[in-house]
């Protein structure tokens, strides 16, 4: 219900990591363990669920290091999803990508960057649904 002179909050979704951890493994790999996460705001289920999605590993040169196909993530506790996969190198960015339909201007996903001395991802940005799988990020 809006207010007199107060506009209500548009809907919005996001698809995004809850967790992601970088655990050394045997013969210098990598394994990635986490969660893949929906949330939304003003809007149903429905809207807000997303279907095949994967998670994407590049390198700078944005060539693919791994796919990881993971299902459809719902809004709340129950749509979370697991991520664990092992790469013998780390890469600089981690996307999701997912079928993205219905799919608006209100859509964001998340995409991770690598803090290479740390051995940690951090968000570097959203994108919009529209945009490339890995839009230009600045360095």
């Amino acid at each position: 219900m809006a207010v007199a002179g107060c506009m209500s909050e548009p809907r919005n979704r996001n698809l995004g990591f809850k967790t992601l951890s970088i655990i050394p493994v045997d013969s210098g790999k990598f394994k990635l363990e986490g969660e893949v996460r929906s949330s939304s705001r003003n809007a149903d289920e429905n809207w807000a669920t997303f279907h095949n999605v994967s998670v994407v590993g590049y390198q700078s040169s944005k060539s693919v290091v791994f796919r990881n196909y993971i299902g459809t993530v719902t809004p709340g506790y129950d749509g979370i999803r697991n991520i664990s996969t092992v790469t013998e190198t780390l890469p600089k960015f981690i996307t999701l990508v997912a079928d993205e339909t219905p799919c608006d201007d209100s859509t964001d996903i998340s995409i991770l960057t690598l803090n290479e001395g740390e051995k940690t991802y951090s968000e570097a940005r959203h994108r919009k649904c529209k945009e490339p799988e890995l839009p230009r990020i600045p360095e």
